[in-house]
């Protein structure tokens, strides 16, 4: 069975029509892959799809590269702004939603 992450790379890598090395933890979506809004949207809509997984339209408000995972993870739920920066953002998103995935 392949990892969550390798799963969630290549779907990134096909979503965003680039080659799958290219998708690693630390590549930046916006700034190395050109991601915009509409790269976004499909990014986020394929997720949904492939993990079955209910994504807030509220969490997906942002994509930059000022908010870090962590500090997602450390603001009250109201608050949270979900920032899809790099990769190692988005596969860890899906893991909080698929905690069960590996087992």
């Amino acid at each position: 069975m392949a990892s969550l992450e390798s799963d969630v790379k290549a779907l990134l890598a096909q979503e965003l029509e680039v080659p799958i090395h290219e998708v690693t933890t630390t590549t930046d979506l916006k700034k190395d892959l050109t991601v915009n809004d509409l790269g976004k949207s499909q990014m986020i809509n394929a997720i949904r799809e492939r993990f079955d997984v209910y994504i807030e339209e509220e969490d997906t408000d942002q994509l930059n590269t000022s908010m870090s995972n962590i500090d997602w993870y450390e603001k009250p739920t109201a608050n949270r702004r979900l920032a899809f920066a790099t990769a190692h953002d988005v596969i860890k998103y899906v893991e909080t939603k698929l905690w069960w995935y590996s087992l």
